[in-house]
């Protein structure tokens, strides 16, 4: 977070400090994976499931399906009008709304 309190996001995070991170994180993903046996992981905006697709591929790590559902950011005006069921809609679409419900 900037000392503003705005959220700083990846692409404005300093290269010399964001790759040691996403390279923690995509091995922390990747044991994640191994140990819950993971079938689909749905990243949440296109550079969530970007990194999680790359970092399977890193680790040799196949047949897991990658998904996304569109990021509540601010910044998008699809998202300030009813992020909720549009996340709905694309979880169905999915196919795991099954898995999360009753």
């Amino acid at each position: 977070m900037a000392e503003t309190g705005k959220n700083i996001t990846p692409p404005t995070f300093p290269v010399a400090q964001r790759m040691p991170l996403i390279s923690l994180c995509d091995a922390s993903l990747c044991e994640v994976v191994r140990t819950l046996q993971v079938k689909v992981i749905i990243g949440i905006g296109r550079f969530a499931q970007d990194r999680a697709s790359n970092a399977l591929q890193r680790q040799g790590i196949s047949g897991i399906r990658t998904e996304y559902l569109m990021h509540p950011s601010p910044s998008n005006p699809m998202a300030n009008t009813g992020w909720d069921a549009i996340a709905l809609q694309q979880l169905t679409n999915i196919g795991v709304m099954p898995y999360l419900t009753h």
